[in-house]
């Protein structure tokens, strides 16, 4: 069998796996959003998802570590170079352990001397729950952390699907947890410490695994090293930025509508940003299946099968976000509407920015990914941050004179602006990859002609 003939089986099975994540997570969502709404009020829930907001900020201080270790452990496996891939993943482990203890201790005393209810103006929420919440949403984090560095030694020895796999268990612990928590009446404390219990045994179950299946990678530290370490922190630095940038898109905009229009408002986000992420989540799934082999053919210099797996997510992004900008205003209204019991409505034209904005990430996403997967990154997580602080700095202003409508307005900006960034770094950092070659999938023919094809076969 040939490489591109193994790189596009691996690519097949990543999907699969990503797939089943995917729907593991619409599950989840469409489970999960409608029972918060029948068994809690709607600014309970609202104040739920302010608080573990928070935690969710705080993933950007892993640094991308892991998805550095990822990349550069995924590089020198297919060099055969396991003593470097051994070195890379210690290092990170080191580095990600201290970096817990550092948050972890950082949140105990924040919660001794602060108080939450007040700072977040929670009028649902005691400051004793709050603190609790926020303490058993970091452990959650940390163990996240972990398990996602264990995806970095799978995907090194080609078992990217199986690390996969891990995160849809994870998935399911929380879905499982959260169903009986609710479903029992209980409160945010019960929850916060079911998810978290959770999420600790998925980090031992995958940790068992790992040992078993990733024979290849050594724990402990002995293979560290400082010279490592300070490439790694170069290289992390920007990852670092780029984390940041992604916390603070995804969990800013409910702290900053919570100030502005209340809890309730942050609910209304959450319902609409799930309905919209489906599609990009489904877009992104094919940019995260490529990344390793991506990875793989561009540091054994195969530029036919980059290419060809760069045109695959291409292809995929565009019927997405056509889908997208079509789906999103036709039938988003009623799917609100019957999903949450009529206690939520959106009007089209909302929706339908939502899905511009949707359909505008899925393609600086593959900019981003491309740019990641080769190590070329570092400009662009640092135009990412600036753009996401600039657009979150701004939003306020957006609201006050378009109301709930001026969220999407803003990310329409913002991401129309990371676009042209994406493509203007791409063409700059990877002279490999010509846009001449790669226009062809925004024509029909293109399309056409794949369709001939397989109908021939």
């Amino acid at each position: 069998m040939s490489r591109l003939s193994q790189s596009l089986k691996r690519f097949s099975h990543n999907m699969a796996a990503g797939t089943l994540l995917q729907v593991i997570n619409l599950c989840a969502q469409l489970i999960t959003i409608p029972l918060f709404l029948h068994f809690w009020s709607k600014p309970a829930y609202g104040e739920w998802l302010v608080l573990t907001s928070i935690p969710s900020l705080l993933w950007c201080f892993e640094g991308g570590l892991a998805a550095i270790a990822s990349t550069r452990m995924t590089m020198a496996a297919a060099a055969d170079n396991w003593h470097l891939a051994n070195v890379l993943f210690q290092n990170v482990l080191i580095a990600q352990t201290i970096l817990c203890a550092f948050i972890f201790g950082g949140c105990l005393v924040f919660v001794q001397f602060v108080d939450i209810s007040q700072l977040l103006h929670l009028t649902h929420t005691t400051n004793r729950e709050a603190s609790g919440v926020l303490v058993l949403m970091i452990c959650y984090m940390i163990f996240g952390f972990f398990i996602n560095l264990l995806r970095a030694a799978y995907r090194a020895c080609e078992l990217e699907a199986r690390g996969l796999l891990a995160l849809n268990l994870w998935r399911v612990f929380d879905l499982t947890v959260t169903v009986v928590v609710l479903k029992s009446y209980g409160h945010v404390l019960m929850l916060a410490a079911g998810m978290a219990s959770g999420a600790g045994v998925c980090l031992f179950l995958t940790w068992l695994d790992v040992r078993r299946k990733c024979s290849r990678i050594q724990f402990g530290v002995r293979e560290a090293s400082w010279t490592q370490s300070k490439r790694l922190m170069i290289d992390g630095a920007p990852l670092l930025v780029g984390q940041a940038a992604s916390a603070l898109f995804l969990q800013g905009y409910p702290l900053i509508v919570n100030r502005s229009l209340g809890a309730s408002s942050v609910v209304n986000l959450t319902v609409v940003r799930t309905v919209s992420r489906t599609i990009l989540q489904g877009i992104q799934l094919l940019s995260s299946s490529s990344s390793p082999e991506l990875s793989r053919t561009y540091g054994r210099k195969d530029t036919l099968g980059y290419l060809r797996l760069l045109k695959i997510i291409l292809a995929g992004s565009l019927v997405g976000g056509i889908l997208s900008c079509i789906g999103m205003p036709l039938f988003g209204p009623l799917v609100i509407k019957i999903w949450t019991g009529g206690k939520i409505a959106m009007d089209s034209f909302t929706l339908f920015l939502f899905g511009v904005s949707i359909a505008l990430q899925g393609f600086w996403g593959i900019c981003a990914t491309v740019l990641l997967a080769s190590n070329m990154h570092h400009i662009f997580n640092y135009f990412y941050f600036s753009i996401t602080v600039l657009a979150l700095l701004i939003v306020p202003f957006f609201m006050h004179q378009y109301g709930f409508r001026g969220i999407p307005i803003m990310m329409i900006v913002a991401d129309f602006s990371l676009l042209v960034a994406g493509i203007f770094l791409c063409q700059r950092k990877l002279t490999h990859i010509s846009l001449r070659e790669l226009h062809r999938v925004f024509q029909p023919a293109f399309y056409i002609q794949k369709v001939a094809a397989l109908r021939k076969k």
